[in-house]
């Protein structure tokens, strides 16, 4: 006997009689059927891990006939958290909907630590936009089935968020009767005994899609599984069926020891075989009833005007209640920010778009959902509130320069499946974990390591820096929450905090140098980077009588120990007198490639007297020997100002400093626009094939907005730079990074910076991604009635 509830019956009349009234703009509006399973791990599903132990033939198909994303997240490690960012399109930590909620009337408690988790809010805000509100005003007729688990009272459940028909969904995380009826849910009537809720979900459904069928409304439809959530239970044939298939498993090779995060002894055990028979039988029903739900689209000729999303709200729950699945190979499961508690099957199936029958790695998080939705729709209802997810349309539409962007993650509590309160962020293939305990941070590579099993941190620190960075921004924008103090523990203490954890601050110290320091009557500045060949250290300069670079040549020293220098000679001398190096020649800077060295300087053709506006540009000279002799490259300079006077650099280009990166010439540069004055100075890139040139200038010039001086190096597999005081304040005495060498952000404080920094950079030329911060390098030295000189400084790190 098929029991359909009261509500269907009656959704089912209003859909025949909407077919009178529809309009034809209805016809064009494509439906929506969204699929959450419960608790389902990514590694569950075959279409995302060949080698499960389950059949998902349902799922799978559904996969390969969409779009399946490789690196799809649910919003949280837990369940309510997700269900909320997908419905609002908001984050959890926005909405403080940051852990799963409890049955008040059951007086749940909230689990604790060595200290107390964050507080946190336990109902939707009651003015929120939902996708099902959202569409409803656009003319949807729409549908919940299954578990809701986002509100306390009747007022919180989904008929008061959009929801024109509710069946199953109320405040339980779980079924209150179990599998099979009577099932003790305020919103579903019992079925015959034995009735199995799973198929009796899928039934209610149907029957829903064959009225839909009949109008010309479209449709939203959210088919909320109770599956594979705890208690785990199943029909006892499909049961039988999977003890028979892992019967003979040795009990001691389905787990191992992980780490435990409570404060007990107990050892905290990780499932890493799937050989659990009931929660095998769950996954089979669940995907044989997804199977019945996208065949019932298909006999009511509704698949190709319905689009279709696959997606769980948190990893699979391998490390309590039972341990029922394995993520293997991700690490953790539900309730812990490693990859196997949040990341999960991922599916977005839109009829006709390009992308059908593929697969991407694109990141993509619950969040997006709403976004997407809208996006695709065509809905531009300006009572949305702000959405933190991003429409996943241009993916959708196989469009393959979608802009890499951070997903951010944040749990404040101790789960029950023993993960750890903290945060993470992924940044393209990057992953950073913080903890709130102790602010203690991994970094993991997931394109090398999706286990996670080899934390970089300490090999990465300003891919660390940056990204923390990036995350406690964004702790700020969300109101973010954190651990309180436990007084039942007073013996732990404070609990970290962001604002504890200070930015390293890289502090600067100065001394003088023999040989090239303070001389009478003799200038010597800007000098280059430093470069070691044999034991020998070398150095480029200005030298001239004036204090300025603008009437100087170009002069070497080398050095056994970088503090004693013997001056050698000039290198380079003035150009042809009216040529645009005629009136001096300064800011050298050194490239060593293709068995080469490539001297790279600042010209200027206007002869210096005050006041004085220079005209400078920059060329290139080439030698075989760091000793000369050097000959020039071309008559002509390989990079010059902007013929476009609002561009940074359209008065003059200056101050170069070289770094081989991707197989390619960086040459970083300072440029001043028309009409501006020194403290307007700005920093530009141009980029070469061979390091002759040409150099292009990139577009997003300039990647600095400020610096009077080009202080860069290769840090890790970005570019570091060092900014002074001509700056604009608030990147002031800073170190700055970019992964792609171009969007650099601020990650380090320094106190007294070198003024026109060389530096020694062994990492510089060499393509490595290995580069460092520099610990050494010379400086324009100053001091009264003296004119300027070569000086040194020396890097150390404090905290």
């Amino acid at each position: 006997m098929k029991v359909l509830s009261i509500v269907a019956v009656m959704v089912l009349s209003i859909c025949m009689l909407s077919a009178c009234n529809s309009t034809n703009s209805d016809k064009k509006k494509l439906n929506v059927l969204l699929i959450l399973v419960d608790d389902l791990g990514w590694a569950d599903v075959a279409a995302f891990n060949p080698n499960t132990n389950y059949s998902t033939p349902n799922m799978d198909k559904l996969a390969n006939q969409g779009l399946l994303f490789t690196d799809g997240y649910a919003a949280s490690p837990v369940c309510s958290p997700t269900r909320a960012s997908l419905l609002t399109g908001q984050h959890p930590t926005r909405l403080s909907t940051t852990d799963f909620f409890r049955d008040q009337s059951r007086k749940h408690r909230y689990r604790e630590g060595k200290f107390k988790p964050a507080q946190f809010e336990e109902q939707l805000p009651t003015n929120i936009s939902t996708i099902a509100s959202v569409l409803g005003d656009d003319g949807y007729q729409t549908a919940f089935l299954g578990k809701w688990h986002l509100g306390q009272t009747e007022d919180g459940w989904p008929e008061h968020f959009g929801f024109d028909v509710n069946i199953g969904g109320h405040v339980a995380g779980a079924p209150r009767g179990g599998y099979f009826s009577p099932y003790n849910n305020p919103r579903l009537e019992s079925g015959p005994d034995g009735e199995y809720l799973t198929e009796r979900l899928t039934s209610e459904a149907i029957n829903l899609l064959e009225g839909y069928a009949q109008g010309e409304s479209p449709f939203f439809m959210m088919m909320s599984y109770y599956s594979v959530h705890t208690p785990l239970d199943a029909p006892k044939e499909t049961i039988d069926k999977y003890a028979s298939k892992f019967a003979g498993t040795d009990p001691e090779s389905e787990f191992v020891q992980v780490e435990q995060i409570w404060p007990t002894d107990k050892p905290r055990l990780n499932r890493v075989k799937q050989t659990h028979a009931t929660y095998a039988a769950m996954v089979e029903k669940v995907d044989e009833n997804i199977g019945r739900l996208v065949d019932s689209l298909k006999a009511q000729n509704l698949a190709e005007d319905t689009i279709v999303i696959l997606l769980s709200d948190n990893g699979g729950l391998s490390t309590a209640e039972g341990l029922p699945t394995s993520n293997l190979p991700l690490r953790g499961g539900k309730g812990w920010l490693y990859e196997g508690g949040i990341r999960v099957p991922f599916v977005i199936s839109v009829p006709g778009s390009k992308s059908m029958g593929t697969s991407t790695s694109v990141p993509a998080t619950s969040t997006d959902i709403a976004a997407t939705l809208y996006d695709i729709l065509g809905i531009n209802d300006n009572n949305i509130k702000q959405l933190d997810g991003d429409s996943l349309k241009a993916v959708i539409n196989g469009e393959s320069n979608v802009a890499e962007r951070p997903l951010y993650f944040h749990y404040p509590h101790y789960s029950n499946q023993g993960g750890f309160p903290g945060a993470a962020i992924r940044l393209g293939d990057w992953k950073l974990l913080e903890r709130f305990e102790d602010g203690k941070v991994q970094l993991f590579n997931l394109a090398q390591d999706r286990e996670e099993s080899n934390d970089l941190a300490l090999e990465y620190p300003q891919r660390v820096a940056k990204m923390k960075e990036m995350l406690h921004r964004w702790y700020e924008d969300q109101d973010a929450k954190f651990l309180r103090p436990n007084p039942t523990l007073p013996e732990y203490g404070q609990p970290w905090k962001p604002a504890q954890d200070a930015s390293q601050k890289i502090v600067i110290s100065h001394s003088d140098l023999n040989g090239i320091g303070i001389e009478e009557n003799v200038m010597r500045r800007d000098p280059s980077d430093i470069i070691k060949v044999g034991d020998l250290y070398y150095v480029w300069y200005s030298k001239g009588k004036v204090s300025t670079g603008y009437d100087a040549t170009v002069w070497y020293a080398t050095s056994e120990d970088g503090r004693h220098w013997t001056e050698k000679g000039e290198a380079l001398g003035k150009g042809t007198k009216g040529s645009w190096e005629g009136a001096s020649v300064f800011t050298p800077n050194i490239l060593v490639a293709e068995g080469k060295y490539w001297l790279f300087y600042t010209g200027t053709s206007k002869t210096y007297k005050q006041p004085f506006s220079p005209d400078s540009k920059i060329g290139i000279v080439v030698s075989d020997s760091p000793d000369g002799p050097w000959q020039r490259f071309s008559n002509a300079p390989v990079l010059v100002n902007s013929e476009n006077k609002d561009d940074f650099d359209s008065h003059l280009v200056d101050d170069s400093s070289l770094i081989i990166r991707d197989g390619k010439y960086w040459l970083y540069y300072k440029g001043r626009q028309l009409g501006k004055s020194p403290k307007h100075t700005q920093m530009g890139l141009a980029i070469a094939e061979n390091p002759e040139g040409p150099y292009i200038k990139v577009p997003n010039n300039p990647v600095i907005p400020g610096n009077h001086e080009v202080f860069v190096w290769p840090q890790g597999t970005g570019v570091a730079a060092m900014i002074g005081e001509r700056a604009p304040e608030e990147i002031q005495d800073s170190i700055m990074y970019a992964e792609d060498g171009m969007n650099f952000i601020k990650t380090h404080e320094v106190i007294n910076h070198p003024w026109a920094a060389g530096a020694y950079r062994p990492e510089a030329f060499t393509d490595s991604d290995l580069g460092e911060m520099p610990l050494w390098g010379v400086e324009i030295g100053r001091a009264k009635k003296a004119l300027p000189f070569i000086h040194r400084f020396d890097v150390t790190k404090e905290n």
